[in-house]
């Protein structure tokens, strides 16, 4: 179930995110890409909102004068340590307890996506972002713009060129790239993802969980990977069930599915040698591929 907030918190510019006041919806469900229009009258009500280190402690002044310029609203501020933070936005999602406004980590924003904790934007608000100086390397093979300029409008690129080559559109955020350099994304084709713990430093096939497969391919998207191919030791039907549904915020899953090999001899380590089908003999061979190509018809290509 969602219901987005009958308030906006327009003075409140450090909050960029809005989370869902009644946590996801079913479990098939996604947030529409367009949220409800933003009414033009004074705001009305209690708005709940939280916030992490100094912005948490600081919006209690700010959501002051956010009242005092709307007497009909309350603004209820709960600061929350950074270290705590991720645990209670989740307990809340899972309880459908989330607050009306929140100021989320970026590193979670796919999690909380994927989980269907999110409110669309509404269509008021410009989407638009136009980024100059940075070093850009466009992958046509033509050669690296230097002090560069490019817009993104709806989460796609409109204009590339040269900076001071045209302003950006009125209401469009602006973001200064000096120093850095942008590139296209990288694809994986060879992957083994979802048995390190990388939060606890442990490696096993006990690992392979969907909560763990998700923060890997999160961990790619960061770091610029944008699809990965799996190569023959994934287990059971997770890979597949990522591949179709993909999350907000990682990188694309594609998976081979499960190789071939002799009897717990996959490649490398202990805790994958089972993973893929186990033969010794030509009939257990013809069987495997079998059982292969009906997931293939089952679930479709890679």
């Amino acid at each position: 179930m969602r219901r987005t907030s009958a308030i906006t918190l327009a003075g409140v510019t450090a909050l960029a995110l809005t989370v869902s006041a009644c946590g996801r919806e079913d479990a098939g469900g996604g947030a529409a890409a367009t949220g409800k229009a933003v009414s033009s009258g004074a705001a009305k009500g209690t708005i709940t909102v939280w916030a992490m280190g100094a912005e948490g402690e600081k919006l209690p002044a700010l959501a002051k004068e956010f009242e005092a310029a709307n007497p009909g609203v309350k603004v209820q501020v709960t600061a929350i340590p950074w270290d705590a933070a991720h645990d209670k936005f989740t307990t809340a999602i899972t309880a459908n307890k989330t607050p009306d406004v929140a100021m989320v980590g970026t590193t979670w924003m796919g999690e909380f996506a994927g989980l269907g904790a999110l409110d669309p934007t509404p269509a008021e608000i410009d989407k638009s972002v136009f980024f100059e100086g940075a070093q850009l390397i466009v992958g046509d093979g033509s050669a690296p713009i230097a002090d560069s300029a490019f817009l993104i409008e709806n989460d796609t690129f409109t204009w590339v060129g040269k900076k001071g080559e045209r302003q950006p559109p009125e209401g469009a955020a602006r973001v200064d790239l000096t120093g850095k350099t942008v590139m296209p994304a990288i694809i994986d084709a060879h992957s083994h993802l979802g048995y390190t713990d990388v939060k606890n430093m442990t490696t096993a096939a006990a690992n392979f969980t969907r909560e763990n497969l998700v923060d890997h391919l999160q961990r790619y998207a960061y770091y610029g990977i944008a699809a990965t191919l799996s190569m023959g030791v994934d287990r059971g039907e997770l890979p597949f069930e990522i591949r179709a549904n993909p999350v907000q915020g990682a990188a694309l899953f594609r998976t081979a599915g499960r190789g071939i090999a002799l009897p717990n001899a996959g490649p490398g380590a202990d805790y994958r040698r089972d993973a893929p089908y186990g033969v010794s003999t030509e009939a257990e061979a013809r069987a495997a591929v079998s059982s292969r190509a009906r997931t293939a018809a089952r679930r479709g290509p890679n």
